[in-house]
């Protein structure tokens, strides 16, 4: 019941979820799902606590790994605690995407452009047509100034066109930054207008 409730009546379904925990306090599925009612509402310590309870019950659930680090790195701006969770999820799921892109991020906002090359790589290993290990790769490029790499990085994503079908944003933007002004606009031209 409580799932049903998360979207319309957040508070009634936090009252399922902890009636459900008294009942039966070794259900790591509903510490996740408390966990990530209680972040969608902005309570990031208790969300905390409810993914640190799933991974004592369940230590292998890479999940529960990734939902702490990215409560550290996205609302604690604890980049260095981040990692080390992002880095517990791939020891328990090393082929894990998710895991690896938000190391990768917590690695750059820590300026370990090299290690968060590495993660974005071993991404793209798993995700070929991951367009985004390229957008981010060229963004660490563009830091360390190194252009022309920006530019191929840029230009790699420009090419991966099926992925700009559901971005078109994004892809109008690459397609005007390697000057294909034309091919931007028709992107353009396609999206709904906003007020």
């Amino acid at each position: 019941r409580a799932c049903l409730l998360r979207s319309m009546f957040p508070e009634h379904a936090l009252r399922d979820y902890s009636t459900s925990l008294l009942l039966d306090d070794s259900n790591v599925h509903t510490y996740m799902n408390r966990g990530n009612l209680y972040a969608q509402m902005k309570c990031y310590d208790q969300a905390l606590c409810d993914f640190v309870s799933a991974i004592q019950l369940e230590p292998t659930l890479a999940e529960a790994h990734i939902s702490c680090g990215l409560v550290y790195l996205l609302q604690r701006r604890n980049s260095p605690r981040a990692i080390q969770c992002f880095s517990q999820a791939l020891v328990v799921q090393p082929t894990s995407v998710v895991a690896l892109m938000c190391r990768a991020e917590a690695y750059k906002r820590e300026e370990k452009y090299s290690r968060a090359r590495l993660d974005y790589i071993r991404a793209l290993h798993l995700e070929p047509s991951n367009a985004n290990c390229f957008i981010y790769m060229g963004e660490i490029d563009l830091k360390e100034k190194k252009y022309e790499a920006a530019a191929l990085q840029i230009r790699v994503v420009a090419k991966l066109s099926s992925s700009f079908e559901q971005h078109k944003m994004q892809g109008a933007l690459v397609e005007a930054f390697i000057g294909n002004y034309e091919k931007a606009i028709s992107l353009l031209q396609g999206l709904p207008k906003s007020s």
